[in-house]
């Protein structure tokens, strides 16, 4: 499967709707085959607006104020769903609640993903596999267990590619921990329970996804941001447009060179073929002569005999006369 490449606009359009669609431009520029976007209300994330974190890349910030910096107002959905459309991009949201889920639905949202903080939560699950869409579902944090239940409770129902994730942001390559790819894709296939395998990749740069792609993984999604000058909650684990064409150009490039099992030249290797080793004489010799291994050598190019078949020519006779360097064709032995 072609890799399917989704850039996350998340809290980087810092609450203008110019950037957003911005931030829609860059990556269909960019390559990328669809934009995300996240769809909740602030107030229906969070009970304790008092709650503040303590760790991690939003430490002291309020979680109500993170909830409303990140939010994408509901009515910029349609608008960048039809500018995405006419870019060639597909366009989908996550989800975090039922009123997110009918809302989408009213605007024909295609597919759903599911973040990794919601994996506990089956009962969104259950309802947004009720619609009978794609299902993306990010697996940070999750433990077998869980991932097994999602794919119970989704697997007839709707389409599933289950995403590797390292829910730390940024991420190092050290915690990705991409074996698992391999394993999840074995697993539920031998459960009768098929799904795509992806990344939801917060790690800097382009290393990770690659060797993902080795691995089977053919769905990734990262952040995209504008440029630095333009802060948000995310940035830090953001790509600029340049950084994320690199990013889509490496990931394309490394699913190329995966290819399919092929032994024997490829169309490409055919001039280097013929560089290979064969036998030449190494002496002049005259009609009737009796070859020995001493009257020929293997060296390049290939224009004589193969060099396994030498001592076939052990004790042979020339049915001409022959020059060194001249390359040993049958027709000059006699049998």
């Amino acid at each position: 499967m072609k890799p399917y490449i989704i850039a996350e606009l998340s809290a980087n359009h810092c609450q203008s709707l110019d950037v957003a669609h911005a931030l829609v431009e860059a990556a269909a520029e960019a390559g990328a085959n669809a934009i995300k976007l996240q769809t909740f209300n602030p107030e229906s994330m969070v009970l304790d607006t008092a709650y503040r974190l303590t760790a991690g890349p939003w430490k002291g910030k309020l979680l109500i104020d993170l909830y409303r910096e990140a939010h994408t107002p509901w009515e910029w959905h349609q608008p960048l769903f039809d500018y995405a459309r006419k870019l060639k991009l597909e366009a989908f949201s996550t989800v975090y609640d039922r009123e997110g889920v009918d809302f989408l639905e009213s605007i024909g949202c295609p597919k759903y993903k599911i973040s990794s903080f919601e994996v506990p939560d089956l009962d969104l699950i259950r309802y947004v596999a009720s619609k009978g869409k794609p299902m993306i579902v990010s697996t940070g944090m999750a433990s077998f267990a869980e991932i097994q239940n999602i794919m119970q409770i989704v697997g007839h129902q709707a389409k599933v590619t289950l995403m590797k994730c390292t829910s730390a942001y940024p991420a190092e390559p050290s915690d990705a921990n991409l074996e698992t790819i391999r394993d999840m894709a074995q697993h539920f296939f031998q459960c009768g329970l098929h799904c795509d395998i992806g990344l939801s990749d917060h790690t800097l740069g382009s290393a990770v996804a690659c060797v993902a792609v080795a691995l089977g993984a053919s769905v990734f999604e990262k952040h995209l941001k504008l440029d630095d000058s333009f802060p948000s909650p995310d940035s830090r684990f953001s790509t600029i447009p340049a950084e994320f064409k690199e990013y889509v150009r490496d990931i394309n490039d490394a699913w190329l060179a995966v290819g399919a099992v092929h032994y024997g030249p490829t169309e490409s290797e055919m001039p280097s073929f013929s560089l290979r080793r064969s036998l030449y004489f190494t002496h002049d010799l005259e009609v009737g002569t009796v070859l020995t291994a001493a009257h020929f050598r293997t060296v390049r190019p290939a224009e004589g005999i193969a060099p396994d078949r030498w001592q076939i020519l052990i004790g042979k006779r020339l049915t001409t006369s022959v020059r060194a360097g001249q390359p040993i064709s049958w027709g000059l032995i006699r049998e």
